[in-house]
């Protein structure tokens, strides 16, 4: 590194700057500042991967029960709807057997064409 100014001795390295003021002798200077270094080390923390989690069987496992999950979300909530339709004819104040109007719809085709 070059300095603009000749009572000044300058190196560097990496991020660091060493300057030498005034000196009488500029070996000596320049001995200093070869003993300055920088040595980037860089650590990154990572966990390794769970090696029971490569297993098809682990999958073939979380996959059922996921399945057994749904099953039983499914029962619950056609539980849940039967219920509020027992519930709902009885609290409507229509007689039993009585669901509401059945809509109907016709797909012959009736136009004549």
């Amino acid at each position: 590194f070059a300095s603009d100014r000749p009572e000044l001795i300058v190196k560097r390295a990496g991020p660091m700057l060493g300057v030498v003021l005034k000196t009488a002798n500029p070996d000596d200077a320049e001995k200093v500042l070869t003993q300055l270094r920088w040595e980037a080390n860089i650590t990154v923390n990572q966990q390794m991967p769970d090696p029971k989690g490569d297993n098809i069987g682990v999958l073939v496992v979380n996959v059922a029960r996921f399945s057994i999950l749904l099953i039983i979300f499914a029962v619950v909530a056609g539980a849940m709807f039967a219920l509020m339709r027992r519930l709902g004819g009885k609290f409507s104040g229509a007689p039993a057997g009585e669901g509401g109007q059945v809509l109907g719809l016709n797909l012959d085709d009736t136009s004549g064409k």
